[in-house]
This record gives structure tokens, sequence and C-alpha cells, in this order.
């Protein structure tokens, strides 16, 4: 799969690496076709040419982590009590799991925070994204680094329940798409090729649906179907959840990390609702 180089990409972890970044950093000067690759708020996260990695100065005085055209982490100025807000966003791309893994808030199943009540779960997880949130979490620490619960909010994650039967039905029907599947995953993976035709073309009124925006940003048939047959399943099987009716058991918001889900589990987990 393709993915940004993140490696070599400045981290920014806090509101205070980040005004640090941005002081130190002279804006660029690098133009293209005649105009300032970045605006002055903007500074380079990695070379003065990559405009699509990059820091914002936000009118509130907040700095935005941004990637491409999507601010994937907002951090805010301290309060006058030492409290420390930050805003993330999460997303299922590759890029977009590496980007967050730079700047330390992609951490595998989760991440636990320390709070007043003992250590909490937070799901930092690349599909624990809403469809009618922008953000996933909005998390507010003290002056120690102590998660404030009263204060921040994170998506509601839930698990997928499915019976005996709906596994059979299930498996009835990916066995029916069996050579769909095949077809999807060879035409697509040809269209990469330079010059190619786009992958969302290759197999569009095959599985692709882009009046369904929510299905298709989770499902992700083009990159699915560039993985391979067996990834096109794993997610022709969740889309065939969605519709045959699976029931949800619904995580608690900071549940206890001692009760957390593990890296197995945690993949599994999807937005309640």
């Amino acid at each position: 799969m393709f993915s940004i180089h993140a490696r070599s990409m400045y981290s920014i972890p806090s509101f205070d690496e980040a005004k640090r970044h941005y002081e130190r950093t002279p804006h660029p000067r690098a133009r293209s076709r005649g105009d300032l690759i970045f605006e002055e708020n903007e500074r380079p996260l990695d070379g003065a040419r990559q405009h699509h990695k990059r820091l914002v100065l936000n009118k509130d005085g907040s700095f935005g982590v941004v990637l491409y055209e999507t601010e994937m982490i907002r951090y805010y100025p301290p309060a006058e009590d030492g409290s420390k807000r930050v805003k993330l966003y999460h997303h299922g791309s590759v890029s977009s799991s590496a980007f967050m893994w730079r700047h330390g808030w992609s951490l595998g199943n989760g991440a636990k925070f320390d709070t007043y009540e003992g250590p909490v779960w937070v799901p930092l997880l690349c599909n624990a994204r809403h469809p009618h949130e922008y953000w996933s979490a909005d998390l507010v620490f003290d002056a120690r680094d102590r998660l404030i619960v009263e204060k921040s909010w994170h998506v509601q994650m839930a698990k997928i329940l499915t019976s005996p039967e709906r596994k059979r039905a299930r498996r009835e029907v990916v066995k029916r798409f069996a050579h769909l599947v095949k077809f999807a995953a060879q035409t697509v993976s040809e269209a990469w090729r330079p010059g190619a035709i786009e992958p969302k073309d290759a197999i569009r009124g095959v599985f692709y649906d882009d009046s369904k925006a929510a299905e298709s940003d989770v499902l992700q048939w083009p990159i699915a179907c560039s993985q391979g047959p067996t990834a096109l399943n794993n997610r022709l099987c969740h889309a065939l959840s969605l519709y045959l009716g699976d029931t949800q058991e619904v995580l608690p918001l900071f549940m206890p990390a001692a009760d957390a889900p593990n890296w197995r589990a945690a993949r599994n987990l999807r937005p309640a609702g």
C-alpha cells in the first residue's frame, strides 16, 4: 500500500512543541508557479516543498497539525490553571495512521491515561471516527498530564456481535461473491500501474457505491482491492454485518484501563450507533 514517509517528519506531541517549532522555523519562500507554497501562518514539518505536511497557526491561537487538507490534531494554548486541551481526528488510511503515530497519537489498540480515579482507556484507533463528528476525541489534561474526564470526550465504541445464524448466512453470501472478489482484486491491482485508470473507477459497479458516503469511507473498497482477495473478503464481511443487522455491545466512555480490549479485539471495534 502507498503511504507518506513519516519518519523524517518533525514530531509535534504538544502545544509547547508546536509553538517552539513555529517560532524557530522561518516561513519558506519557495514558490510554485509564482505563488508561495506556504501561507504566512504555515510552517513545514518535513521540508520546504512538502506542503501536505504542515503546522498551521489558527486565528484563536491554537495550532493545527495538518495532513493534506485535513487538520488531524489541534493543540490549544494552556489555560490559566495549567490545563491543556487537544483534539484528535482519526481516519482509516495508512498515511493517516503513520502521520498520527509520528506525533504520538496512534498507539495500537488505544492509549491509557492517568486520571484522578486511576488509569482509563481512550480508543486512539484509525476507525475511532463517527460519521457525524469531525473529531474523534477532545481531551483535556491538567498541569501534571492527568486526563480530566469530566471535561473530555471521545467517540463511543462498540463491539459487533454476530449470531451463529448470521455468520452462516454471511459465509454463504461471501461464497457467492468469491469470483467477483477475485476479479475486482485482480482488476484494481492492474489499475495501480502508472497511467492506468483510477482504482475506484476500475471497480465501480462491482462493489463501490459512491452514494453511501459513510459506508464507502469505512470500507475503502479501492484500497482493500489493492491488497488482494483476502482483504476484500474482510471488507465484504463488514459490509454484510451492516446490512444483516448485527447487534452492538456499546463500550463505556473512558473505561478502566484494566478492562481495555487487546489490540486484536480493538481492531474490530466500530463507532457505536
